[in-house]
């Protein structure tokens, strides 16, 4: 039987710190070749409103096959809905059956941030308590709470062209205990300890 998990399912599952270690594994196994990982295939919806894009993954060891599909269509917010909706297949490595749908978008915004999390861990300085982060949006707020995992964070720069979305909840509905400062793009400062790009990927 295929398990159909929406948003409100899926979030509760992540575990901010379970999500870093097992992106941390993901880029492990990527790193020793037992991944077959092929470039995304995309399609763009008549009339050219947008593009849906397939990006299937499997894992040698452990076996895992899954695949995302994600919908790009810029009009959308026109229509009171998300530019970006994506969905993930998980497939049973043997028999190819589906296991699971879920919801893509719940699982993007931390899966992003961990690998975010995972090259802080290795690469950031070890003093590094000042994060600054570029762009408001959703990405934002799950990069703070997954580099706050990693780095004790004390002050987070928050810059972008739509200030008011930084004071809205992160999707676990938690923020850092740290202190946020709020600036436009050019008042961001170029000697951050630590900076990242907020812009949603797919």
């Amino acid at each position: 039987m295929t398990r159909l998990l929406s948003k409100d399912d899926v979030l509760p599952l992540l575990d901010p710190d379970a999500v870093i270690e097992a992106v941390s594994g993901a880029f492990a196994a990527y790193s020793r070749g037992v991944t077959d990982t092929p470039l995304r295939a995309s399609v763009t919806a008549p009339g050219g409103t947008g593009d849906i894009l397939a990006m299937p993954c499997a894992i040698r060891d452990p076996a895992i096959t899954g695949t995302k599909i994600v919908s790009v269509f810029p009009g959308n917010p026109g229509r009171g809905l998300p530019t970006v909706a994506s969905v993930y297949v998980l497939t049973d490595p043997v028999t190819g059956m589906p296991l699971a749908v879920m919801d893509g978008t719940a699982l993007t915004a931390p899966r992003t941030a961990a690998g975010s999390a995972v090259a802080t861990r290795h690469l950031a300085r070890p003093d590094a308590h000042t994060l600054g982060m570029f762009g408001t949006c959703v990405q934002a707020q799950a990069h703070v709470e997954m580099i706050s995992r990693v780095r004790a964070l004390s002050r987070v720069f928050v810059s972008g062209r739509t200030i008011e979305k930084a004071t809205t909840p992160s999707p676990s509905g938690s923020r850092p205990n740290s202190d946020w400062r709020l600036r436009r793009p050019h008042q961001a400062s170029p000697q951050l300890p630590t900076s990242l790009p907020a812009a949603p990927p797919v």
